[in-house]
Protein backbone atom coordinates (compact mmCIF):
# COMPACT_ATOMS: atom_id res chain seq x y z
CA UNK A 1 0.00 0.00 0.00
CA UNK A 2 1.11 3.63 -0.98
CA UNK A 3 0.17 5.89 2.01
CA UNK A 4 1.88 8.75 0.51
CA UNK A 5 1.07 11.53 -2.02
CA UNK A 6 3.51 10.82 -4.52
CA UNK A 7 4.15 8.32 -7.51
CA UNK A 8 6.31 5.43 -5.33
CA UNK A 9 8.60 2.37 -7.56
CA UNK A 10 8.30 -0.40 -5.13
CA UNK A 11 10.55 -3.13 -5.36
CA UNK A 12 10.63 -6.89 -4.14
CA UNK A 13 13.53 -9.60 -3.89
CA UNK A 14 13.54 -12.92 -2.65
CA UNK A 15 16.85 -14.42 -1.19
CA UNK A 16 17.53 -17.46 -3.56
CA UNK A 17 15.71 -20.44 -2.51
CA UNK A 18 12.53 -22.54 -3.68
CA UNK A 19 10.10 -19.14 -3.79
CA UNK A 20 10.60 -16.79 -6.32
CA UNK A 21 8.43 -13.84 -7.72
CA UNK A 22 6.44 -13.72 -10.77
CA UNK A 23 7.02 -9.65 -10.81
CA UNK A 24 9.69 -8.10 -8.52
CA UNK A 25 8.77 -4.13 -9.58
CA UNK A 26 6.35 -1.68 -10.36
CA UNK A 27 4.74 1.60 -9.61
CA UNK A 28 2.24 2.77 -7.06
CA UNK A 29 -0.12 5.70 -7.26
CA UNK A 30 -1.49 7.16 -3.76
CA UNK A 31 -3.70 5.28 -1.66
CA UNK A 32 -3.18 2.10 -4.04
CA UNK A 33 -3.04 -1.20 -3.04
CA UNK A 34 -1.90 -4.03 -4.84
CA UNK A 35 -1.14 -8.48 -4.16
CA UNK A 36 2.12 -9.86 -4.51
CA UNK A 37 2.19 -13.09 -6.00
CA UNK A 38 4.48 -15.75 -4.62
CA UNK A 39 5.63 -18.94 -6.25
CA UNK A 40 6.66 -22.37 -4.79
CA UNK A 41 8.41 -24.98 -6.24
CA UNK A 42 10.57 -27.14 -4.00
CA UNK A 43 13.21 -29.69 -5.50
CA UNK A 44 12.90 -31.07 -2.04
CA UNK A 45 10.71 -32.65 0.50
CA UNK A 46 10.47 -31.00 3.94
CA UNK A 47 9.97 -27.11 5.51
CA UNK A 48 11.58 -24.28 3.49
CA UNK A 49 11.61 -20.89 3.95
CA UNK A 50 13.39 -17.57 2.75
CA UNK A 51 13.32 -13.87 3.21
CA UNK A 52 11.31 -11.14 1.00
CA UNK A 53 12.65 -7.40 1.25
CA UNK A 54 10.64 -4.90 -0.24
CA UNK A 55 11.70 -1.20 -0.92
CA UNK A 56 9.97 1.96 -2.47
CA UNK A 57 11.68 4.79 -4.01
CA UNK A 58 9.51 8.05 -4.65
CA UNK A 59 9.97 8.75 -8.54
CA UNK A 60 10.44 12.50 -9.28
CA UNK A 61 10.24 13.32 -13.14
CA UNK A 62 11.02 10.93 -16.29
CA UNK A 63 13.86 8.20 -15.25
CA UNK A 64 15.27 10.00 -12.33
CA UNK A 65 14.32 9.10 -9.09
CA UNK A 66 14.97 10.69 -5.50
CA UNK A 67 16.08 7.59 -3.30
CA UNK A 68 13.84 7.87 -0.24
CA UNK A 69 12.93 4.05 0.51
CA UNK A 70 14.41 3.98 4.13
CA UNK A 71 15.08 0.55 5.89
CA UNK A 72 13.77 -2.41 3.62
CA UNK A 73 10.78 -4.29 4.89
CA UNK A 74 11.12 -7.72 5.29
CA UNK A 75 9.21 -10.63 5.37
CA UNK A 76 9.39 -14.54 6.73
CA UNK A 77 8.12 -16.88 4.05
CA UNK A 78 7.55 -20.47 4.91
CA UNK A 79 6.15 -23.76 2.89
CA UNK A 80 6.51 -27.58 3.38
CA UNK A 81 6.99 -30.24 0.39
CA UNK A 82 5.46 -33.34 0.23
CA UNK A 83 6.03 -36.51 -1.70
CA UNK A 84 3.70 -37.62 -4.07
CA UNK A 85 3.03 -41.23 -4.26
CA UNK A 86 2.23 -42.77 -7.07
CA UNK A 87 -0.77 -45.25 -6.99
CA UNK A 88 -0.87 -47.70 -10.22
CA UNK A 89 -4.37 -49.15 -11.29
CA UNK A 90 -4.85 -52.64 -9.78
CA UNK A 91 -6.00 -53.78 -13.43
CA UNK A 92 -3.89 -52.58 -16.37
CA UNK A 93 -5.32 -52.69 -19.85
CA UNK A 94 -3.25 -55.39 -21.45
CA UNK A 95 -4.85 -55.64 -24.64
CA UNK A 96 -4.53 -52.02 -25.71
CA UNK A 97 -1.35 -50.55 -25.61
CA UNK A 98 -1.22 -46.81 -25.06
CA UNK A 99 1.74 -44.60 -25.85
CA UNK A 100 3.55 -43.09 -23.31
CA UNK A 101 3.50 -39.39 -22.99
CA UNK A 102 7.15 -38.03 -23.95
CA UNK A 103 8.64 -34.77 -22.21
CA UNK A 104 8.45 -31.58 -24.72
CA UNK A 105 11.47 -30.35 -26.32
CA UNK A 106 12.74 -27.27 -26.32
CA UNK A 107 12.35 -26.30 -29.63
CA UNK A 108 13.86 -22.96 -29.61
CA UNK A 109 16.05 -20.88 -26.24
CA UNK A 110 15.70 -18.16 -23.64
CA UNK A 111 17.53 -15.08 -25.59
CA UNK A 112 18.09 -10.78 -24.61
CA UNK A 113 16.87 -8.39 -27.01
CA UNK A 114 20.08 -6.73 -27.04
CA UNK A 115 23.28 -7.95 -25.55
CA UNK A 116 24.52 -4.30 -24.76
CA UNK A 117 22.27 -2.35 -22.18
CA UNK A 118 23.32 1.79 -22.34
CA UNK A 119 22.06 4.26 -19.15
CA UNK A 120 21.98 8.33 -20.20
CA UNK A 121 24.60 9.82 -18.29
CA UNK A 122 23.67 10.10 -14.59
CA UNK A 123 24.90 12.88 -12.12
CA UNK A 124 26.93 11.54 -9.08
CA UNK A 125 23.82 10.18 -6.33
CA UNK A 126 21.13 10.38 -8.59
CA UNK A 127 19.35 7.02 -10.29
CA UNK A 128 18.80 6.10 -13.94
CA UNK A 129 16.49 3.32 -14.86
CA UNK A 130 17.23 1.00 -18.16
CA UNK A 131 15.58 -2.22 -19.11
CA UNK A 132 16.75 -5.44 -20.04
CA UNK A 133 14.02 -7.27 -22.38
CA UNK A 134 14.11 -11.26 -22.18
CA UNK A 135 12.38 -13.69 -24.74
CA UNK A 136 11.55 -16.89 -23.87
CA UNK A 137 11.44 -19.34 -27.01
CA UNK A 138 12.29 -22.72 -25.74
CA UNK A 139 8.90 -24.40 -26.09
CA UNK A 140 8.15 -24.28 -22.22
CA UNK A 141 7.84 -21.54 -19.61
CA UNK A 142 11.44 -21.02 -17.96
CA UNK A 143 12.25 -20.09 -14.25
CA UNK A 144 15.65 -17.71 -15.45
CA UNK A 145 18.16 -16.74 -12.34
CA UNK A 146 19.78 -13.38 -11.84
CA UNK A 147 23.44 -13.72 -10.62
CA UNK A 148 24.18 -11.02 -8.33
CA UNK A 149 26.14 -8.11 -9.11
CA UNK A 150 29.20 -7.02 -6.67
CA UNK A 151 28.06 -4.67 -3.74
CA UNK A 152 30.81 -2.42 -5.08
CA UNK A 153 29.10 -1.91 -8.55
CA UNK A 154 26.97 1.39 -9.78
CA UNK A 155 24.15 -0.75 -11.20
CA UNK A 156 21.75 -2.72 -9.31
CA UNK A 157 18.76 -5.21 -9.68
CA UNK A 158 15.83 -5.69 -8.10
CA UNK A 159 15.19 -9.04 -8.84
CA UNK A 160 16.91 -12.70 -8.07
CA UNK A 161 14.32 -15.30 -10.26
CA UNK A 162 11.63 -14.63 -12.44
CA UNK A 163 9.35 -16.78 -14.54
CA UNK A 164 9.21 -16.26 -18.20
CA UNK A 165 5.64 -17.63 -19.77
CA UNK A 166 7.11 -20.00 -23.09
CA UNK A 167 6.42 -17.50 -25.83
CA UNK A 168 6.87 -14.79 -24.04
CA UNK A 169 8.79 -11.58 -22.80
CA UNK A 170 9.73 -10.30 -19.28
CA UNK A 171 11.27 -6.91 -19.05
CA UNK A 172 14.12 -6.56 -16.37
CA UNK A 173 14.55 -2.79 -14.72
CA UNK A 174 18.33 -2.41 -13.91
CA UNK A 175 19.32 0.56 -12.03
CA UNK A 176 22.34 2.66 -12.42
CA UNK A 177 23.51 4.68 -9.48
CA UNK A 178 27.08 6.43 -9.78
CA UNK A 179 28.87 7.58 -6.82
CA UNK A 180 32.12 8.36 -8.87
CA UNK A 181 32.94 10.55 -12.20
CA UNK A 182 33.69 8.25 -15.30
CA UNK A 183 32.28 5.48 -17.24
CA UNK A 184 31.13 2.33 -15.57
CA UNK A 185 30.34 -1.21 -17.03
CA UNK A 186 30.04 -4.77 -15.80
CA UNK A 187 28.18 -8.16 -17.24
CA UNK A 188 24.99 -9.38 -16.00
CA UNK A 189 24.29 -13.03 -16.46
CA UNK A 190 20.98 -14.67 -16.43
CA UNK A 191 20.88 -18.62 -15.70
CA UNK A 192 17.91 -21.11 -16.89
CA UNK A 193 18.61 -24.60 -16.97
CA UNK A 194 22.59 -24.85 -16.95
CA UNK A 195 22.72 -22.23 -19.60
CA UNK A 196 23.93 -19.07 -19.36
CA UNK A 197 23.22 -15.17 -21.54
CA UNK A 198 25.04 -12.20 -20.39
CA UNK A 199 24.16 -8.14 -20.93
CA UNK A 200 26.79 -5.81 -20.93
CA UNK A 201 25.34 -2.74 -18.78
CA UNK A 202 27.47 0.45 -19.59
CA UNK A 203 26.81 3.86 -17.72
CA UNK A 204 28.41 7.28 -17.57
CA UNK A 205 28.42 9.04 -13.93
CA UNK A 206 29.10 13.13 -14.66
Amino acid sequence: TNPGQDLVQWMAQVTPSFFSLPQCAGLLNPSQSISLPLMFKPAATGSHSTSLSITANTVRGGMDQKDTSGPPVIVTISGTAVAITEVLPTQPNLTKSAAKPQPKKSSGTVSLESELVVFPDTAIGETSVSKVKIKNRSGSDQAVEILPLPSSSPFRTVHSVLEVKNQCYCTVPVQFRPMDKGDNNICLTFMWEGNMVRATLKGKGV
